[in-house]
């Protein structure tokens, strides 16, 4: 009795396995931060699992990226250096010097600037080298699955578990700061799953519901650019429901605005006193104080330095690449992003991107609104649109 191993072999692409290693490090640390951190952060903070330490699987891979990058030194030594590179290391080196002095600050020692560097050299390095390799990194045609089965448990426990809080509709989270993650990582994985399809119904459906888990999520920031980012799906591509659903949302907002007072999501839109937005304010007078005190090279870690040791104080929003880095390198990263996402503004409004560069323009969006309103220099989502940015690939004119 025979097997067909003949046409199964035919469906196996002919690689070598050395020329694609970086593009395989690449898809598991997107699936290892989108997916595996905010899985194992709630089952590590509220339900008591094992630990994973993110932070040393993220060190490994870009060990290994490096490695690679090393011994194939020769074949990209001739290679054109990017201007987003050169930021990149630039960023890099000024936290490297920096480091004698910052872990002065506080009475932590090391500790801090070991917390404070994951999230931005380590961080920045990997989300550049997935963009550099995100065209090929959308090829691997399993990919999409994995993500909606991800996406699909995500929400269905989130909501589960919001509907079992007898306080309001929200993700149990016994008061660990950990929503911002959950949030912006779920909405990522939405816009990956969203734009991975084609089918509308299906695309409408995933947005909705992603609304509603963001809103158990916590954080406005990514409620309402998200939310954003679908009207402009919508405006884009379905004018009359984008008029029907932006209708619906003032309706339901004007008949449940007694009922949403009190509801720390909704504050912005309805009034009521908000500590957090409150406390946001006073890191900006703050922060703002040390820009005009170190305003052309920063202070990088300076926060710390300011609060004895204690991270998570600074600016919340693109100024605090400013305090942080000086004025030169916020001038540059703002050139280089706005440039960036003006070309692909036009190519989604003129209709010239292909399917992947539609998914690149939403991600861009997504995390470049963020960070202008609402996040820090520890965001390192935005360093995943500067390289990939850098290709064509995204046009459909691309040769």
């Amino acid at each position: 009795m025979g097997f067909p191993v003949q046409a199964n072999l035919e469906r196996i692409p002919d690689i070598r396995l050395r020329d694609h290693i970086v593009e395989i490090l690449a898809v598991i640390f997107l699936l290892v931060n989108i997916v595996i951190q905010p899985a194992g952060k709630y089952g590590e903070y509220v339900l008591g699992t094992p630990r994973i330490n993110i932070t040393i699987l993220n060190v490994f891979l870009l060990t290994l990226c490096l490695g690679y990058y090393l011994f194939n030194l020769k074949e990209i030594y001739h290679q054109k250096i990017s201007p987003a590179f050169l930021l990149l290391l630039y960023l890099i080196s000024i936290q490297i010097v920096s480091y004698p002095e910052a872990i002065g600050y506080g009475n932590e020692g090391l500790l801090p600037y070991i917390k404070t560097v994951a999230k931005s050299i380590v961080a920045y390095s990997l989300w550049y080298i997935a963009g550099r390799n995100l065209h090929s990194v959308l090829k691997f045609e399993w990919l999409p699955r994995v993500l909606l089965i991800s996406w699909i448990f995500i929400s269905v426990f989130t909501i589960n578990n919001a509907l079992s809080n007898i306080r309001n509709f929200s993700l149990i989270i016994d008061g660990h700061l950990i929503y911002l993650m959950l949030a912006d990582t779920y909405a990522i994985l939405a816009l990956f799953v969203i734009h991975q399809h084609k089918n509308v119904f299906f695309k409408n459906v995933i947005y909705v519901v992603s609304i509603i888990v963001l809103v158990a999520l916590l954080s406005r920031t990514s409620l309402y650019v998200f939310a954003f980012t679908y009207c402009l799906y919508l405006y884009r591509s379905h004018k009359f429901q984008f008029v029907i659903m932006v209708s619906m949302a003032v309706y339901l907002l004007v008949m449940f605005t007694d009922d949403l007072v009190g509801d720390r999501m909704f504050k912005i839109l309805v009034g009521g006193k908000d500590k957090s937005a409150q406390m946001r304010r006073g890191f900006l007078r703050e922060g703002f104080d040390q820009i005009q005190s170190n305003w052309f090279l920063g202070k990088f870690m300076g926060d710390v330095d300011i609060y004895e040791g204690r991270t998570g104080r600074y600016i919340h929003n693109i100024l605090s690449i400013w305090r942080q880095f000086g004025i030169v390198a916020f001038g540059i990263f703002i050139v280089m992003s706005v440039r960036a996402y003006v070309k692909f503004f036009f190519g989604w409004l003129n209709n010239k991107l292909n399917d992947n560069g539609i998914l690149l323009f939403y991600f861009a969006t997504y995390t470049l609104a963020e960070l202008v309103v609402a996040r820090t220099f520890t965001s390192a989502y935005i360093w995943l649109f500067i390289a990939a940015s850098e290709r064509k690939v995204w046009f459909k004119d691309a040769n």
